[in-house]
């Protein structure tokens, strides 16, 4: 029978520093900035700044002035469907990987 992995201080190490990395890069997706628009939209305006959320490349805009005023980024219809599929894809490599690991 397979025994269990132990959690051990480097593991514990190794889950803080992941998850202190995934929250930044959530803080750095979400935080907006101020300026003009990252794209073209109907009725945008290039003189008049908006909030940009998404980072390095804005995914989404917010201006109040134009209706609807959320606006969506030419390939963020593409992301939003892509990066599910993708985390599932690696945590599920992962589980694979640890459970043949732990087989052995």
């Amino acid at each position: 029978m397979p025994t269990q992995p132990q959690i051990t201080a480097l593991t514990k190490r190794q889950f803080f520093f992941h998850g202190l990395h995934l929250l930044l890069l959530v803080i750095a997706t979400v935080w907006p900035t101020w300026g003009p628009p990252q794209f073209r939209y109907t009725g945008s305006n290039p003189d008049r700044p908006v909030w940009n959320f998404g980072y390095p490349v804005s995914a989404f805009i917010f201006d109040e002035e134009v209706l609807p005023a959320w606006h969506m980024g030419p390939l963020t219809r593409t992301w939003l469907i892509v990066m599910p599929i993708w985390v599932v894809g690696v945590l599920s490599a992962n589980i694979v990987w640890n459970q043949l690991r732990v087989a052995k």
